[in-house]
């Protein structure tokens, strides 16, 4: 199962620097902190819980969409549709978009 990871919104350790910072700066990677005793709390939140890279932020399962929750299905067929996973409640394109001018 795939998961997804969001930092927590607005945490900086104790020199200001976000999780994108760390992450940018190869202080944390791979979901891992190299150094035990450098993971020290800010307002008392740790960057190894509030950032992926450190190994923390809020992780949940990637909402999946069943293409044939639709579908009217008859004894014994067989199905070889995949769940979709679905990254965004609504998707559009901006005006002036060149892949609103592709014909599909």
């Amino acid at each position: 199962q795939r998961r997804t990871c969001d930092d927590l919104v607005g945490w900086t350790d104790a020199q200001r620097r976000t999780c994108g910072d760390l992450e940018a700066q190869k202080i944390c990677a791979a979901g891992q902190f190299p150094a035990p005793d450098a993971d020290v709390p800010f307002k008392g939140v740790r960057p190894s819980v509030a950032c992926c890279a450190c190994g923390g932020g809020l992780i949940a399962p990637t909402p999946v969409d069943f293409p044939i929750a639709d579908m009217a299905l008859h004894n014994a067929q067989e199905v070889s549709l995949l769940p979709r996973p679905v990254t965004s409640d609504s998707v559009g394109l901006e005006i002036g978009c060149p892949i609103g001018r592709v014909k599909f």
